[in-house]
């Protein structure tokens, strides 16, 4: 790769000399703003800036925009500002920069926005390199407060190297800064073997990477897997990489290939070290989960190691200043690192031996200028959604405490969110549901109060319906005031009055038929059963 760039600075080199370079610069997309210079960036404002940055390089316009003369083209000296976050669902990502001929050489800058949803399946040049990533190749430039999420890069190599990772495929002679991949999938394969993937690069060479983050990533090479770079190959006595405040947590890293002579090197950091030392400061590896497979002839050519997969031939070294490990499931290659146990990555311990770059979130330390945690807040939030506001008394003081959340905090001023999401449980908690209604049960009894009970058989079933009512539910059990109510006016609905004129109304009568004499004042007479509705009637026969 050195050498193919190198050539091409050559005979650019020898352009400069000739013609100026506004002379046959090509002409520069508006984007969404600004000049390209330092003071007034171009600014990317939307996935079509994005986009049209991606072509501008990979189209070759861009080779002639170097602000110095310098033979490298392609942007350098040229700034970008990324002005919003932005999402690339839907859009079939090619990265900006894909070849040791049209590579990204200028200054990025995303402000602190992120870039979500970037599926690529990379992009070949004419000699079989395959490059997938927001950028592919970036060279001698620079990259900084870019967060990518949810991505998801394929690349595959034809009969050449494929380099997949979350900011670039290739990191050459650049620096990337304060910048993050988190919940995305990066694979590089190829129908050979050697290729390397990594959550940030795929491939770095004299690369700086300064507070860097690795998050929740999936990373999958044939040869070179790495949870923050899948290989490091600087030039021996040349240059070297450098990594610092810089960390992976809980990134999935699996180095598998079929070929009997393949290579399988996974690494938490770094898959592959194959010069000079790997140099890190300030920089942790927590939860890795590494896995190879491969020939079991060659089982000598799989391994797996917390800070580097493999010490090409056990010559690099890894240069640890202040490094640290936890639940890693190997001892491997960790220089002079310190391991932790899981409860000193969740209270505090390693973020205070980390030093003032980093705060602890609420599992493992995060830098601590990155954003606060606000998941609780967010949960918070939602359970109070979820609430029906007419249900309760005063629902005002959720409301106010919901309105008092101030978003943009970072890391450093956690405290402040966690109390933020405090006072909104402590507000739901304290609320008071109205009272149930108890109208229709205020009418039964009324009902019931104005029936005079002597008139009924048998009154006990209204009484006991009365007495059985329940005061002080509240609205969430209105159903079961309405079925007080309804038990008093069944019961009123079941009564039975008693017989009119004292009598009992289920009582025989009789008809009397007189067919004798009426002697001394005094009827004899025959009797006999009649039903009630008979008519009776008295017949006096004269003596």
């Amino acid at each position: 790769m050195k050498k193919r760039i190198g050539s091409l600075l050559l005979i650019l080199a020898l352009c400069f000399t000739l013609l100026p370079t506004a002379a046959f610069a090509e002409e520069a997309p508006s984007f969404g703003g600004g000049t390209g210079t330092q003071v007034d960036p171009w600014l990317i404002t939307s996935k079509e800036d994005l986009i049209a940055l991606a072509v501008f390089l990979n189209s070759g316009k861009a080779e002639t925009f170097d602000t110095e003369a310098a033979g490298i083209g392609n942007c350098y000296g040229y700034y970008f500002k990324q002005t919003a976050d932005i999402d690339l669902t839907g859009v079939s990502w090619e990265p900006i920069g894909y070849s040791g001929s049209y590579y990204f050489a200028g200054n990025y800058d995303a402000d602190g926005h992120s870039i979500t949803n970037a599926v690529s399946t990379g992009k070949v040049d004419p000699d079989g390199f395959a490059t997938a990533g927001i950028f592919g190749w970036g060279a001698f430039g620079s990259v900084e407060n870019l967060h990518v999420k949810n991505a998801n890069f394929v690349a595959t190599g034809q009969n050449n190297y494929s380099y997949v990772g979350g900011i670039a495929g290739v990191c050459y002679e650049s620096s990337i800064k304060n910048c993050s991949v988190v919940n995305s999938s990066l694979e590089s394969k190829r129908n050979d073997n050697n290729n390397c993937a990594g959550s940030i690069v795929g491939y770095s060479y004299n690369g700086t990477f300064e507070n860097c983050a690795a998050e929740n990533n999936r990373v999958t090479s044939m040869a070179y897997a790495g949870g923050f770079v899948g290989e490091q190959a600087d030039k021996k006595n040349v240059g070297k990489s450098t990594f610092t405040n810089c960390y992976t947590v809980n990134c999935t890293v699996t180095a598998k290939t079929d070929k009997t002579d393949g290579l399988s090197f996974a690494g938490g950091f770094v898959g592959e070290v194959t010069r000079n030392a790997l140099t890190v400061v300030n920089c942790y590896v927590y939860g890795a989960t590494l896995s190879t497979a491969g020939s079991l002839a060659q089982a000598v050519l799989q391994k797996t190691g917390v800070f580097a997969g493999d010490l090409w031939n056990d010559k690099p070294t890894i240069d640890a200043t202040n490094c640290y490990f936890g639940a890693c499931e190997t001892m491997e290659n960790v220089g002079n690192a310190s391991e932790k146990t899981g409860e000193e990555f969740k209270n505090g311990t390693v973020a205070d031996l980390l030093g003032n770059a980093f705060a602890q979130a609420h599992n493992y330390p995060r830098f601590k200028d990155s954003p606060a945690d606000y998941s609780a807040v967010d949960a918070a939030i939602a359970k109070a959604n979820a609430l029906i506001k007419d249900d309760y008394k005063d629902f005002s003081s959720v409301e106010t405490a919901i309105n008092s959340v101030v978003q943009g905090k970072t890391l450093a001023e956690q405290a402040k969110v966690d109390a933020m999401a405090k006072a909104i449980e402590d507000a739901i908690a304290a609320l008071q549901y109205k009272g149930a209604d108890y109208t229709k049960v205020d009418e039964a009894i009324a009902k019931a109060n104005a029936l005079n009970k002597d008139n009924y058989k048998d009154f006990s079933g209204v009484e006991a319906a009365v007495k059985a009512v329940v005061r002080d539910k509240n609205i969430t059990e209105q159903s079961e005031v309405d079925a007080m109510a309804k038990a008093i006016e069944d019961a009123i609905a079941a009564l039975e009055q008693k017989p009119s004129s004292g009598g009992d109304d289920n009582a025989p009568t009789y008809a009397i038929e007189v067919d004798k004499d009426i002697r001394n004042g005094e009827v004899t007479a025959n009797r006999r059963y009649a039903e009630r509705g008979d008519t009776v009637t008295i017949t006096v026969k004269p003596d």
